[in-house]
């Protein structure tokens, strides 16, 4: 579905967020969320992995941000040798809501009966796992859209409250960190992709049995199935049948054409696609 048109531009493959959510939980080994798990097109954090939270709403123009830079590169003397410096990747987000999930994921501790939390540093070095998960808009015949999925541990880098304005939101921006662990096999994050879903406009055809069996030249074979709405051909074999009749979307008769004994696979032809070849035998 992702093919370029003759400019070589594919429409389809444009990936417009149209929403989102970050979830964070325990540093434990059992909140790493499986490679499968990941991957489903219906993944609810929730029920599968209890420990994570959610931040809630983001701002409108505040949605992730990834980012980073590499790491300044170590050159020797002798040409041909250096090392790799240490790279930092990072996932800007802007928090709309404050409540006491957020305080506790900004601050690295939960507020007392009254509401107090003690303030001490800027920003909490405290270790969490995070689920980023970002909607995509469908665009070109998709019935839902492209999924991306983050999950790895981070901390949080930096941290901003927005200015306090009459009428306004104010929130948190927050850039964290990711940190790679061995979890994730020592890098920094897993990374899924999960490809639109297109509504299908003109599905073949399928055939599910043949009644009755053994029929010769001249008789009518009944074939079940679906899809069978503006059928363009039946054939038996090679062979086209001798003459056919729609009964509806589930139903047709065809007339056995002329042929000999054997093997003759039923097929259903409906415009550029068909249907599987259904085994069929051929009376003498």
């Amino acid at each position: 579905m992702y093919e370029p048109d003759e400019q070589g531009n594919t429409l389809a493959a444009v990936a417009i967020p149209i929403g989102g959510s970050f979830g964070f939980a325990p540093l434990a080994e059992e909140n790493v969320i499986t490679s499968e798990d990941g991957g489903q097109r219906i993944f609810k954090l929730k029920d599968n992995y209890p420990a994570y939270r959610k931040l809630g709403l983001f701002k409108s123009d505040e949605g992730f941000e990834q980012g980073g830079e590499a790491g300044d590169k170590v050159e020797f003397f002798q040409r041909g040798y250096s090392l790799n410096g240490e790279d930092v990747l990072t996932l800007k987000v802007g928090l709309a809501q404050t409540d006491p999930i957020v305080r506790e994921f900004i601050r690295g501790k939960t507020a007392d009966e009254h509401g107090r939390i003690l303030v001490g540093e800027l920003v909490t070095a405290k270790r969490y796992l995070g689920y980023a998960e970002t909607v995509y808009k469908p665009i070109e015949g998709q019935r839902r859209g492209l999924l991306e999925r983050n999950n790895g541990v981070f901390f949080i880098s930096e941290l901003e409250r927005d200015k306090a304005e009459k009428g306004s939101n104010r929130g948190w921006i927050a850039t964290l960190q990711w940190e790679p662990h061995e979890w994730f096999e020592d890098h920094f994050f897993a990374e899924w992709f999960i490809y639109p879903e297109y509504v299908v406009t003109n599905p073949p055809p399928t055939i599910s049995a043949a009644t009755p069996g053994a029929a010769v030249a001249g008789d009518t074979v009944t074939i079940t199935g679906t899809g069978f709405a503006a059928v363009t051909g039946v054939r038996f074999g090679t062979i086209p049948a001798a003459n056919y009749v729609i009964d509806s979307a589930t139903q047709i008769k065809a007339v056995v054409p002329a042929g000999t004994a054997g093997s003759a696979p039923i097929q259903v032809l409906k415009g550029s696609t068909s249907s599987a070849t259904f085994p069929y035998t051929r009376g003498g």
